[in-house]
């Protein structure tokens, strides 16, 4: 495909006015309601202690794939070690991150702060999207020497690369991006579109958001993490269903296409973007079918377990047995189980034991904390 810059949707008379075929999108957005709804049948009969461990997998699979898709490669053991204590309450400590802070933390401390970002798009009631809220986010998404640019938009750089320097070479050409005069203006007017009411499905605006970031590219670095996010912030408007997906995981899964959609998208001239909404709803379906596969494995591990009669369980070994099986984030201490058994410290260690001793509960899930 050739470089037409005279075909690139950002040079259009037109832009930013996209345009889709609704009828086209009809099926599509069928298919997600249905699984949505699935799944919001299922929320009604977990325990919300259940629910909070759900949310977490999720969130542990968002924060790991989202990395993955910009080449950056974080460790699974601290993540999950951090993850499986930290609070899934919004907090203003991202607000308090400063330049001074970042770099000389452990990787823990590196942790805790991507998954306060991450929990900022998720559970900040505040959904407004802000070029302080940006700055902040590519704060905590920046490495200690690595901050070139950090606090402006990117440089006169036209036609940014997205080519994997990793092993999948997933791009084969360069996606073209607005020259950086144009950035201040092209952000405003993404920002005041992002805040504005939607009179349309969100899914849809959720799916222009992240491809309007992405073709804008405003800063160096980041941006797909970035264009995630915002998404993030559309899609938890309709509710507690997004924290339940893994969006990040399924554009991995499927991301020849996502940059291939992303490219012929840019080289349309007619701004019609249905082809790239289809691929988006797709994808946005998929994590909601995984969402209810892991819904469904927790109740039939919690049915399983209830109808177990080789050992005497009780009430809260049940439930952290049909935990442990829906892809569960240890470690478990004796501190932890009592929280989600809703015990006291002494009968957390006693059944703890008792499920080891039983082999129900493999030893490196259970974990003393220090």
């Amino acid at each position: 495909m050739g470089l037409d810059p005279g075909r690139y949707i950002f040079n259009q008379p037109t832009w930013p006015k996209f345009r889709w075929d609704a009828t086209a999108l009809a099926p599509d957005l069928a298919l997600l309601a249905a699984e949505e709804k699935l799944l919001t049948n299922k929320l009604v009969y977990l325990d919300p202690v259940f629910l909070a461990e759900l949310f977490r997998v999720a969130l542990y699979e968002e924060l790991f794939n989202s990395f993955y898709l910009d080449d950056e490669f974080l460790d699974p053991s601290p993540v999950k070690e951090v993850l499986a204590y930290k609070s899934l309450a919004f907090s203003d400590s991202l607000a308090k991150i400063t330049l001074k802070d970042w770099g000389s933390g452990s990787d823990q401390t590196l942790v805790q702060n991507y998954l306060n970002i991450f929990l900022d798009a998720r559970t900040n009631p505040e959904r407004r999207l802000s070029t302080k809220k940006l700055d902040r986010w590519r704060l905590g998404l920046s490495h200690s020497g690595n901050l070139v640019g950090l606090g402006s938009y990117r440089p006169g750089v036209y036609g940014l690369s997205p080519v994997s320097p990793g092993p999948i070479a997933y791009a084969k050409e360069p996606c073209p991006a607005p020259e950086a005069a144009r950035l201040p203006r092209e952000m405003g007017r993404f920002l005041n579109w992002h805040n504005a009411p939607w009179p349309f499905d969100p899914v849809i605006k959720a799916g222009i958001a992240h491809l309007w970031f992405l073709i804008v590219k405003p800063f160096l670095g980041a941006s797909g993490r970035l264009a995630r996010l915002t998404t993030e912030l559309i899609l938890n408007d309709r509710g507690p269903l997004a924290g339940y997906y893994s969006l990040s995981r399924f554009i991995r899964e499927d991301r020849v296409a996502y940059h291939e959609a992303l490219l012929k998208t840019i080289m349309e001239p007619s701004l019609d973007i249905t082809a790239w909404l289809r691929w988006f709803v797709k994808i946005l379906r998929q994590a909601a079918s995984a969402a209810n596969g892991r819904f469904d494995m927790i109740i039939n591990k919690a049915v399983h377990w209830a109808k177990a009669t080789d050992y005497p369980l009780s009430e809260g070994q049940r439930n952290i047995l049909a935990l442990l099986g829906a892809d569960f984030i240890g470690p478990l201490s004796t501190e932890r189980y009592a929280k989600l058994a809703k015990c006291d410290l002494t009968r957390a260690e006693r059944e703890l034991n008792q499920l080891v001793s039983r082999d129900l509960v493999a030893p490196e899930f259970f974990a003393q904390r220090a």
